[in-house]
């Protein structure tokens, strides 16, 4: 028992930063994902003239967000790879095992969630004849 409190005791601080860092990263996403949809409105109003749906279009949007987030899974792993294998940081080597890669993955798609909640909830009050007489004016 006595193990397992102290480990407690050093586990905590780890998980109350991961929160933080997360719910940041969460809320920087979906600022990201809000100025994106800004830049890229008229075109999402020419795919939906062009016959594109709204839902089409949204997965138009998560597979990009997919993409970009896998690139930067692996440049982080490969980054990764190569300080693990040249050296030691602080006395702690880096390893990385399934169950890490379960636990990103899942954050992942948590993050493309997060990115396609902005668009889904602009796009679906949006007529595409707004868009345009938006971008007019």
């Amino acid at each position: 028992t006595l193990t397992k409190e102290l480990m407690k005791i050093k586990l905590l601080p780890i998980i109350v930063v991961f929160i933080i860092i997360f719910v940041i990263s969460m809320i920087s996403i979906l600022a990201t994902s809000a100025v994106t949809f800004s830049y890229e409105k008229f075109n999402y109003g020419v795919y939906f003239i062009t016959g594109n749906n709204w839902k089409n279009t949204l997965k138009l949007i998560m597979v990009k967000w997919g993409i970009q987030t896998t690139v930067s899974l692996l440049i982080a792993i490969g980054i990764t790879f190569i300080l693990n294998a040249t050296t030691v940081i602080n006395g702690v080597k880096i390893d990385i095992s399934v169950s890490h890669i379960i636990v990103i993955a899942i954050i992942m798609m948590l993050q493309i969630l997060a990115a396609i909640i902005m668009p889904y909830r602009m796009l679906r009050k949006t007529q595409p004849i707004s868009i345009f007489k938006e971008n007019k004016s």
